[in-house]
């Protein structure tokens, strides 16, 4: 079943959080760096960064390509402001990643950081092919359904009916999607990495400041109220490891397709 993602919803969400984001990106930065290690030192032709949020990955792919080659694209006005300032040099556009507003057959390159999961990946990895040349290649990086079990065993201990965690296909369905749209070979791999807190309160923060929240149409809507929240927070402090430490689990799924 396809899940309905409101872009409005979405781009609310990471205008509030571009300000605090890279302060709490360490993981977004881990995957960005997996991503990296699979692209080539020197790159010739065109890139384009989908979904390129503060424009952390931009900057490091400016060291392997003439920056003005670079193409950021998101949704979010704020975080493409960030972006600018980080990277002035690079071109930025801002746009749905379901209907990206470039040219066909403009860039040799494209990369995508922890961006499509808000996103129709069906649709997205369509776009993809079509600004692509033909023989370009795309590097993705993306979350599984792994990621934030612990959210989900907290909230089916408290009875929680509607959805406040969001979903993720798992990596056979995206390497499936991606021949579907047209591209030729998919290699893809996935890990699991621990992000761990001190207290449920740093935890919640930390998820608002990067903006990834549920966007489902169908999600729980309204303020959580204090019994909901005392509950919430009752069940992940039974989750607490023997260090006496709350974790939150993601699954990291990247993918390399031409």
């Amino acid at each position: 079943m396809t899940v309905d993602l409101q872009q409005e919803q979405i781009e609310r969400q990471f205008d509030r959080a571009a300000a605090t984001y890279d302060s709490v990106a360490s993981l977004q930065r881990q995957m960005a760096d997996r991503l990296l290690a699979d692209l080539p030192s020197q790159l010739e032709g065109h890139c384009v960064d989908l979904g390129c949020g503060t424009g952390a990955l931009l900057q490091k792919l400016a060291k392997r390509i003439d920056v003005r080659k670079l193409t950021g694209v998101d949704l979010s006005s704020a975080m493409l402001n960030q972006a600018r300032q980080r990277v002035p040099q690079a071109q930025f556009v801002k746009g749905d990643l379901a209907s990206i507003p470039l040219d066909d057959d403009s860039f040799s390159w494209a990369t995508s950081n922890a961006a499509i999961q808000w996103c129709d990946s069906r649709i997205v990895f369509s776009e993809l092919q079509r600004i692509l040349r033909p023989d370009g290649q795309a590097f993705i990086s993306t979350f599984g359904p792994g990621t934030m079990q612990q959210w989900r065993d907290a909230l089916e201990h408290i009875g929680t009916v509607k959805p406040r965690v969001h979903t993720f296909k798992n990596i056979q369905q995206l390497t499936d999607e991606m021949k579907d749209a047209g591209f030729r070979s998919v290699s893809s791999r996935s890990e699991t990495i621990d992000v761990y807190f001190d207290s449920v309160r740093e935890m919640f923060s930390s998820v608002r400041k990067l903006g990834a929240t549920n966007a489902r149409a169908d999600r729980a809507k309204g303020l959580a109220g204090r019994r909901w929240l005392d509950q919430i927070t009752d069940a992940f402090e039974k989750q607490r490891n023997p260090n006496g430490k709350l974790c939150l689990t993601y699954e990291c799924c990247y993918l390399v397709a031409r």
